[in-house]
């Protein structure tokens, strides 16, 4: 039943891409990001490319729809591009299997080209708070689960991700969430609303013991690191610490 739900629910909303691109963005970020597909556990959603009928459906919706589009020229995104330009040509010379590597290439050159139409659709400050909160919740979902199942259980077992998903492995999804803490303490401090700050706060509690629960080693240093930013933002040095 929820395969279905699902099923029709993106069929619904894949369409509106066609003629407002950015709510391509906002469903290719909730897909990429929670990969709720790989939750419904079976039935006609699961294996179905959504990632690619909104990557393609978005991708018409910016050369077909009228809605304003300004491409920032920056640092950030110059090296972006030249980063595609890169792999492109490292993969006509790779040495590895054709077919691993074409696949790779794929998944790879995909991703980062959608991350040069976002930033060319993010053309407002409601939009980027748009697109942190659909980041946040896709990934505080985990955390809030996997934080209380570490605490139910002891710290017994392993914290994953959704299954034949990006995020899967424990240290895959425990630097996901690890990035995710900045972004909930920055719409934390942003919100107007106190039940909305305290939810953020309790999210970003729980997502540390997500991480603590994942046993990634990795992310034990990684979560020193964000630690040890969070201490330099505080006003509060010696209690923080």
């Amino acid at each position: 039943m929820r395969s279905v739900a699902l099923f029709f629910e993106l069929l619904m909303l894949i369409p509106i891409a066609l003629v407002q691109p950015f709510v391509g963005v906002i469903l290719w970020s909730w897909v990429s990001f929670m990969n709720p597909h790989r939750l419904v556990y079976g039935g006609i959603a699961l294996e179905v490319p959504w990632a690619m009928l909104i990557f393609a459906a978005t991708i018409i919706g910016c050369l077909v729809a009228r809605e304003p589009k300004r491409f920032p020229w920056n640092g950030v995104t110059i090296l972006v591009a030249l980063f595609l330009v890169m792999i492109t040509f490292t993969t006509v010379f790779a040495l590895g299997p054709r077919d691993d590597v074409l696949k790779k290439y794929e998944e790879v050159f995909k991703v980062f080209l959608f991350l040069l139409v976002t930033a060319a659709l993010l053309t407002s400050r409601e939009r980027i708070h748009a697109l942190v909160w659909v980041m946040v919740l896709s990934l505080a979902f985990f955390g809030i689960k996997g934080g209380g199942f570490t605490l139910m259980g002891d710290g017994a077992n392993k914290v994953f991700g959704p299954p034949s998903s990006m995020i899967y492995d424990n240290n895959h999804l425990a630097v996901g969430l690890l990035v995710s803490l900045p972004l909930m303490n920055y719409l934390r401090m942003e919100s107007r609303y106190a039940i909305v700050r305290f939810g953020l706060a309790a999210t970003m509690v729980l997502t540390l013991f997500a991480v603590v629960g994942s046993y990634s080693r990795g992310a034990f240093l990684a979560l020193g690191a964000v630690s040890f930013f969070f201490w330099c933002k505080s006003r509060s040095k010696i209690i923080s610490a």
